[in-house]
């Protein structure tokens, strides 16, 4: 049975916690890497914990792993953790009262006491008695209900608060996750442009090594002479010192990025292939629908045009805000004209690299039949290395100008 006193206590607490836990707009902090995030599968999570970055993990490495964020979300969620420990705490203290047991306890008190009072042979004395028993039950049993009521509502509530204020705050902080991590997609496309060098580089060595051997063999028989084969020596040798450099750069980034999303610093993370350009993109986006969601979705410009009264301050405002608003258009003019013309050059770099297909070919027969001197041939397979590149780098081109304009239509943008 509840007593009033009882009642009143855990009433206070529930109330206590309540508004203590709308004085915070904190999440919880960010969990330990050995536990599975909310929402993210096993699955998912073990994707993460492999040691490459693919393209499109990128965002949830930045949230679960960047340093700094991670090191912002924890200092936003200790006060949330100091409220959650709180509700949790209320919540036992709920649970340990069984107000259940007690409400089914009294309940089986009015009952038995209901059936007592239709003996008619039961002497006033005792009817007396066990009517007042039973009011005391009847108001005991009301006022337990209410608690459980209460204190239940109260749990729930208390706990859409921590979840509500961790949401919060993840949305405070998410202008600075999508910086973060568009620089990361940033280092990752940098990174795949050196790869093209690097295999640039790489087809110039094989080619200059095996015009080497061949202009050695032929100063051997006499076909030759010294400076054909010192020349190809130093063509390798340029190709080869070019080669270590965008290694180094390569790995340089490596470390970058495995520093900036989880890694330690002994530890190179592979990086992902590139993803194929969505080439349908440039031609189907609305641009104008694009600026409305760039303006919408701009926390600058909504920092511009944040009103503190005053018709004086509203003109100063009103005037910022057309500024902002007209170089914003600009950019996403200038963004979108980009994307389709890196589309344009796309396509002619794919035209351009199936003709080049077919020259290599041609090539390598009339050199094999010694039709070619090594000369020409170098000049074919150079020619021929560099629409490989350039279809390589299109395509490159044509992705990163992509990302750069849905992250614009995001809100992530630099203007001049």
């Amino acid at each position: 049975m509840m007593k009033k006193k009882t009642v009143k206590k855990a009433l206070t607490i529930a109330l206590s916690a309540a508004l203590s836990a709308s004085a915070f707009i904190s999440p919880l902090a960010v969990p330990p890497e050995d536990n599975i995030p909310e929402g993210v599968s096993e699955e998912e999570w073990a994707r993460l914990q492999d040691n490459t970055i693919e393209y499109d993990e990128i965002g949830d490495l930045v949230q679960y792993f960047n340093p700094s964020y991670t090191q912002a979300m924890n200092t936003a969620g200790a006060s949330t953790e100091t409220v959650s420990f709180a509700v949790d705490q209320f919540t036992t203290y709920y649970k340990s009262l069984d107000l259940g047991e007690s409400i089914d306890s009294a309940k089986d008190a009015i009952s038995g006491i209901g059936e007592a009072l239709k003996n008619p042979s039961l002497p006033t004395a005792d009817r007396e008695k066990y009517e007042k028993q039973l009011a005391e039950l009847n108001l005991s049993l009301a006022t337990a209900e209410a608690t459980q009521k209460t204190m239940s509502k109260t749990v729930r509530s208390l706990g859409q608060t921590v979840r509500n204020t961790k949401k919060s705050v993840e949305i405070s902080l998410r202008p600075v996750k999508r910086q973060l991590e568009f620089g990361m997609q940033s280092v990752f496309l940098q990174y795949h442009q050196l790869l093209i060098n690097k295999g640039i580089l790489e087809k110039q060595t094989e080619l200059y090594r095996s015009l080497l051997d061949t202009s050695s063999n032929s100063e051997r028989q006499g076909l030759s002479t010294e400076y054909d084969r010192l020349s190809a020596e130093n063509d390798l040798n340029s190709a080869l010192v070019q080669l270590q450099q965008v290694e180094d750069s390569l790995e340089m980034l490596r470390r970058s990025m495995g520093l900036q999303l989880g890694w330690g610093a002994d530890t190179l993370p592979d990086i992902g292939a590139l993803p194929e350009p969505d080439t349908d993109f440039p031609d189907t986006t609305n641009p104008d629908a694009d600026k409305t969601a760039a303006f919408m979705h701009n926390s600058e410009l909504k920092s511009v045009e944040r009103y503190s009264g005053g018709s004086d301050k509203r003109d100063v405002t009103d005037r910022k805000s057309n500024e902002y608003r007209g170089k914003l258009t600009a950019k996403m003019d200038s963004l979108y004209a980009d994307m389709k013309n890196k589309k344009a050059l796309y396509t002619a770099a794919e035209t351009g690299l199936r003709k080049a297909e077919l020259e290599k070919a041609s090539a390598d027969r009339k050199y094999q039949l010694g039709l070619l001197g090594n000369g020409e041939y170098k000049a074919l397979q150079l020619s021929y290395i560099a629409d490989v590149a350039s279809y390589e780098l299109a395509k490159l081109n044509l992705f990163s100008s992509i990302n750069t304009y849905k992250w614009a239509v995001d809100g992530v943008v630099t203007l001049e």
